[in-house]
Formats: C-alpha cells, sequence, structure tokens
C-alpha cells in the first residue's frame, strides 16, 4: 500500500508547469507519484479565478489545515461550541471607510457567500478582499454573482487589510471580546454601523464615511 502524503509546495510548483504543458490527470499522476483522484481534488480545492497557481495553492492549503486544527482543539459544552462559531462579517469599503456589518449564524462557506451577495447586491463595487479563512471558500459563487473579483491576503498579514482590521477595532468598542454574541442581534448591528459610518474621520478631511461613500455633503447648520 502505497503510504500517504500531502503535496508538497515543489509539487504544486510541478503540477502548475505539467498543466501548464497540457498533461492530463493521469499522466501528471504518474510523474508525482500521486492518484488521479489527488490531483482532481487539488485542482478542485485549491484552483483560483486565473486558474492554478502553485504559491496561491499552497496557501489556501496551509489555511485550510491551520482551520481544520483549530476546530479539533474546540472543547467544551455546547453553549461554548456555539459562542465560537457565532460570528460577524465586516466588510468595509477602503476609501471611505463604509462599514457594513452582518451577523452570522455560522461560518459554513455557502451561508457566507449567501448573506455577502445580499448585503453587497446594491452597492458599487469593484473587488472584494478576503482573509484565508475556510468561510471564504465559496468565493467563487460571490464573483460570480456580483460580477467584480475576489482577491486573498497573503498568510499572517493582517497588515494587508488594515482598514478592516482598523474599523473591527472600533467595532469592538461597542462590543468587547467578552462579549456574547450569540445574543447580539441584527438590529442591534445596525445601529451601531449607523453611528459608526456618522462619525467624522481626520483621514476623511472630517467628513463622515456615509457622506464619503454617497458622495454627499452633510453638514449641519444653524
Amino acid at each position: 500500500m502505497r503510504k500517504y502524503r500531502r503535496l508538497t509546495y515543489l509539487d504544486r510548483e510541478i503540477l502548475q508547469e505539467l498543466l501548464r504543458k497540457g498533461l492530463n490527470f493521469t499522466e501528471i499522476s504518474k510523474k508525482l507519484g500521486f492518484h488521479p483522484s489527488t490531483i482532481s481534488r487539488e485542482l478542485k480545492r485549491n484552483k483560483g479565478l486565473r486558474g492554478y497557481r502553485s504559491k496561491q495553492a499552497d496557501q489556501l492549503a496551509l489555511s485550510r489545515r491551520e482551520q481544520t486544527r483549530y476546530f479539533r482543539k474546540l472543547d467544551g459544552d455546547l453553549k461554548q461550541l456555539v459562542t465560537k462559531l457565532i460570528n460577524l462579517k465586516c466588510m468595509v469599503e477602503r476609501k471611505s471607510r463604509f462599514n457594513i456589518f452582518k451577523k452570522l449564524e455560522t461560518r459554513k462557506a455557502k451561508a457566507v457567500s449567501k448573506k455577502t451577495i445580499n448585503a453587497l447586491r446594491k452597492e458599487k463595487i469593484k473587488s472584494i478582499t478576503n482573509d484565508r479563512g475556510l468561510e471564504f471558500f465559496d468565493h467563487k459563487s460571490v464573483s460570480d454573482k456580483l460580477k467584480v473579483p475576489v482577491y486573498f491576503c497573503d498568510p499572517y498579514s493582517s497588515h494587508q487589510r488594515g482598514t478592516n482590521e482598523n474599523r473591527i477595532g472600533v467595532l469592538r468598542q461597542y462590543l468587547p471580546k467578552k462579549t456574547d454574541l450569540a445574543n447580539l442581534t441584527q438590529k442591534t448591528l445596525d445601529k451601531i454601523q449607523l453611528e459608526i459610518n456618522n462619525r467624522p474621520m481626520k483621514c476623511l478631511g472630517w467628513k463622515t464615511p456615509f457622506e464619503v461613500y454617497y458622495n454627499i455633503n452633510c453638514a449641519l447648520t444653524s
């Protein structure tokens, strides 16, 4: 019986080159020493919008393994588990700092995609940048529905989503880390979103994210 092993970064570089040369799954599997189903699964899981690229594929695989390890470590009673799984989706428009907050009852990829599509369907967006969480695995559906490209940050590179991280910090002023999100309602989130989007910001010339996003002037007069 052949000993199980994972594809390495070198394997993925060779795979990318063999695909470029037009080899089929059977030919590639023989050269790499993997079963054809392994090659097929690799392409299904780690192929991006611009085709199969070894670096991106390796990063996606790494992220998936890290997420798996994390969930294996989860223990405790049901309430603790549910509290960890209930989360928020924070979307920020980079130029205006305009925020959209949505409560997620689950972090399953299909559910997150549906929530994203519904939240952004009427918005004017040019692209979306996600971190490498498994909840964004269904990114192609989002890209197809909203007709915009979806990009991913490099692993351990939160600075590439600096605006989003900053806005999450502001959100934490309303929802400290020990807050039980299980009791948080979308109505409460909407109120927080409205307040944050109407805070004047120095980087926006003391305009609010709402004003910049909708290109209007809401200056008060007496």
